[in-house]
C-alpha cells in the first residue's frame, strides 16, 4: 500500500490558493475533418465482403452475450 505523509496545510496559504484559482475555458475540438483510415477500408469492400464481416461480428457478439449470461453473478 502506498502512503504519503504531507505536512499540514497552513491556513494563510490555503486562502491564497483559493483566491488565485480561475476557471479554465472549455476547449471545443473538431475532429470531423480528420479522416479515419478504418472507414476507407469499409468503403473499399464489396457487398459480399461486407456481409461476411457483419456475420462474423454478429457471431462474436452472440458468443459474448451467451458467455456473460452463463457466468455466475458476483454482486
Amino acid at each position: 500500500m502506498l502512503s504519503y505523509d504531507a505536512p499540514p496545510a497552513q491556513p494563510a496559504r490555503r486562502q491564497g490558493l483559493s483566491q488565485t484559482r480561475r476557471a479554465m475555458p472549455q476547449l471545443n475540438l473538431n475532429f470531423t475533418d480528420i479522416p479515419i483510415p478504418e472507414t476507407h477500408v469499409w468503403e473499399q469492400m464489396d457487398e459480399p465482403q461486407k456481409r461476411i464481416v457483419i456475420e462474423a461480428l454478429a457471431r462474436l457478439l452472440t458468443k459474448t452475450v451467451r458467455t456473460n449470461h452463463t457466468e455466475p453473478n458476483h454482486d
